[in-house]
């Protein structure tokens, strides 16, 4: 996720494991713009 500057926390800080948590407390824009990134990261590593 450093990679792609997003930032995420483990899901077993709120829950289940395996999982990330994002922050949406910010604009709509940033959000896809960072899904966006996510989504570029996640292509190139598989």
């Amino acid at each position: 996720m450093e990679e792609a500057e997003v930032a995420a926390v483990p899901g077993e800080a709120f829950g289940p494991s395996g999982y990330l948590r994002f922050s949406y407390a910010t604009s709509d824009a940033d959000i896809v713009e960072g899904i966006a990134r996510v989504k570029k990261l996640l292509s190139e590593a598989i």
